[in-house]
């Protein structure tokens, strides 16, 4: 029987949640932007290797997880939550009964952490300790852009990581360039595999 978990997908307006999930179902990039009104739900199956929980953030890198025969496949159903201003009100209710999160933001953002900190409240606060795996999109615009027009530095942004939960993981990707783009679903399948629930702190 394959497991199903529900996952919800937030962030801000903008930083490619719904090209991301467009990528993982028909492997496509659109350059168009269309908002996300509310929430939309989309299945999919993920293949992995179980992991010890220590070794859990492995995942993406190894070789087998890109092959098609794997030990383990688990179904996200992920919700794919609206991050413009009129649908804001209602993302409490989304989160609902979700076994785990991917916060997305974007990498050549002025203030990511803000927006970090505002949605892992908002889910930590409806769902407690749930695994959650904070993902910085548009890894290629990164190489070369003009930090003083607010790249994300690693030593800035690791100070912030650092202060998180074990269940709380860090990924880079480029949904354009098709870059590590399944490594969320892969960390977050291993740390469900293994998962238990404790209180944290709120940032």
């Amino acid at each position: 029987m394959i497991r199903q978990y529900k996952l919800v997908l937030v962030g801000d307006g903008r930083v490619g949640k719904s090209c991301y999930v467009n990528r993982l179902m028909v492997n496509e990039c659109t350059a168009m932007y269309y908002p996300t009104l509310g929430v939309s739900v989309y299945p999919k199956y993920v293949g992995f290797y179980p992991l010890i929980p220590a070794t859990a953030f492995l995942a993406p890198f190894l070789p087998s997880n890109r092959d098609a025969e794997q030990n383990a496949k688990v179904c996200f159903n992920i919700w794919d939550c609206s991050g413009t201003v009129p649908f804001m009100g209602l993302e409490e209710g989304y989160y609902q009964n979700c076994d785990c999160a991917i916060i997305m933001f974007d990498l050549t953002s002025a203030e990511p952490l803000v927006q970090i900190r505002k949605w892992y409240n908002k889910i930590r606060a409806v769902r407690g300790n749930i695994p959650i795996v904070i993902v910085g999109n548009k890894y290629d615009l990164v190489e070369g852009y003009d930090i003083t027009k607010g790249y994300v530095n690693n030593r800035f942004i690791e100070r912030f990581f650092n202060q998180l939960p074990v269940n709380c993981s860090f990924v880079q990707i480029s949904v354009k360039d098709n870059l590590d783009v399944l490594s969320p679903l892969m960390i977050l399948a291993n740390q469900l595999y293994h998962h238990n629930k404790d209180d944290v702190p709120r940032l």
